[in-house]
């Protein structure tokens, strides 16, 4: 065990972790998060094997705020940990790296798809 937060400060983390919940689903159902977990692919492939869905950029709503709602979320609910562990904290650590080596190449893909749109 690394940290315990005191009652006062695990309160107002575990309210950030129900933020980042909630923040993270918004993200999720602003982007079609069927689409984004690959369901609608899969049942289309079903109904209509050469139906393509076209993707859209969204830049409205959270997205507006911040390019990479999903991850940013996801950090802060991991980050915002009442109690940490030496191997929640390696899992964090890990996590966060990977958000953030994965939004550059994100990018990159994005530029490719939707120029500077």
């Amino acid at each position: 065990l690394l940290w315990v937060a005191p009652a006062w400060l695990a309160f107002e983390l575990y309210f950030i972790k129900g933020m980042a919940s909630v923040g993270f689903l918004y993200s999720l159902w602003q982007i079609d998060g069927l689409h984004f977990l690959g369901i609608r692919q899969l049942k289309s492939q079903r109904s209509h094997p050469s139906a393509q869905l076209s993707d859209t950029l969204v830049t409205s709503g959270v997205f507006s705020l911040c390019r990479h709602p999903l991850y940013f979320f996801s950090m802060l609910f991991l980050w915002a940990s009442p109690t940490m562990t030496l191997h929640a904290l390696i899992f964090t650590l890990l996590t966060s790296l990977y958000f953030i080596v994965g939004s550059y190449w994100e990018e990159a893909k994005m530029f490719r798809q939707f120029g500077h749109a």
